[in-house]
């Protein structure tokens, strides 16, 4: 199991959710590494309840408030990041556990030794959690959180100056006394030039790790003829899987079969539980932000496989068909398995296969005749 975890750390402001999404992105496209975006809080069911306490009570009870921190934290090692690690991906992380002593225990008082000795016991030795912290003053993290335009307004974003020059000295602290697992970035630095050091610290802190992503076999350059052709496409692809939610559980088995291929899969909706934008305890922030989740893991696809239902079927309605547009728009590979429900399935840039056992075989793994009936 490749077990690299690297988290992005630091102020508010500092530029951690930005960077982590470009990193993610860099990683896919352009080194053709396997890697997921973690956060804290995150969306499970602990992190979603996180995310709506921070809003109203944060800081009125650090202890439980580093209790719910904790608990997040394990259930989204326990459901989001081992499940990634086992498939080999490199997991990048907007804050985790040295946040909650930065906050919770430098800001507030709690136990530092109780905060340590449980997430000690949450978090398993053998994993390699290698820190960036992204570093700002506090004056700039001030700044920068006071301008944002649409955030959400929690008491850290609303907290003094003070406050937040005890959790960067916090931060430096733990960098200075773990110099092994640690990185320090100036954040005060032109966004790129932050992006270009991160990038660099990652392909170190990659190569210390031993990791050898899957070779690429690169495509020579496709006619409109080749591209149709049976077996002569066979490069590790960057995939987006497409289709009604209550098919997760079988996609989730299709998605297991391309990354044992060497694929990456980039559709997180196939991995997480509860999250049908059609459950009645979503609420509108939350689907707004699975609707964001899947734009980007759309874009970071270059290929598209849309999975549709039988003819006159009462599920042929369903976000698929905009993600199909959106990735014809956007000159993806696009292939359809199954019943063509639209006029755009019937577009010379739309590969249709009757059965996925035939989208795998012909397309996918390049064999040379399809699959018996």
């Amino acid at each position: 199991m490749n077990d690299l975890i690297i988290v992005l750390e630091g102020l508010d402001g500092a530029g951690k959710t930005s960077q982590a999404q470009g990193l993610v992105k860099w990683l896919r496209n352009s080194q053709r590494i396997a890697a997921s975006l973690a956060k804290e809080p995150s969306d499970t069911a602990t992190g979603q309840y996180l995310r709506e306490y921070l809003k109203h009570s944060a800081g009125q009870n650090p202890v439980a408030e580093a209790g719910l921190f904790i608990a997040a934290q394990a259930e989204n090692l326990e459901q989001r990041i081992l499940p990634a690690l086992q498939w080999r991906e490199v997991v990048i992380l907007d804050r985790f556990g040295p946040s909650t002593i930065a906050y919770q225990c430098a800001r507030y008082g709690v136990p530092i030794n109780a905060v340590i000795a449980l997430q000690q016991h949450a978090i398993p030795d053998q994993l390699q959690l290698r820190y960036i912290l992204l570093d700002i003053s506090p004056h700039s993290s001030m700044q920068r959180t006071q301008s944002r335009t649409g955030a959400e307004n929690n008491a850290y974003d609303l907290s003094r100056l003070e406050m937040r020059r005890i959790s960067r000295e916090s931060y430096l602290r733990q960098a200075r006394s773990d110099p092994a697992n640690w990185t320090v970035i100036d954040a005060e630095l032109p966004f790129d030039a932050v992006t270009d050091q991160l990038r660099a610290t990652v392909v170190r802190l990659l190569n210390n790790a031993g990791h050898t992503p899957a070779p690429d076999v690169v495509p020579a350059p496709r006619s409109d003829d080749s591209a149709c052709q049976p077996g002569k496409d066979t490069r590790r692809r960057s995939i987006y899987l497409a289709a009604r939610y209550r098919r997760r559980q079988e996609l989730t088995e299709y998605g297991d079969q391309l990354k044992a291929d060497g694929h990456i899969v980039t559709s997180r909706w196939v991995y997480v539980e509860g999250r049908s934008s059609d459950s009645k305890a979503n609420t509108d922030e939350l689907r707004t932000r699975y609707a964001q989740e899947d734009i980007e893991d759309l874009q970071a696809a270059d290929t598209v496989i849309a999975f549709t239902e039988e003819e006159h079927s009462p599920y042929s309605r369903g976000g698929r068909h905009v993600e199909l547009g959106m990735a014809l728009a956007w000159h993806k590979d696009v292939y359809l398995v199954g019943n063509p429900e639209n006029v755009f399935c019937h577009l010379p840039a739309v590969q249709r296969y009757d059965r996925w056992s035939d989208a795998l075989r012909l397309h996918l793994r390049g064999d040379a005749q399809p699959a018996e009936l």
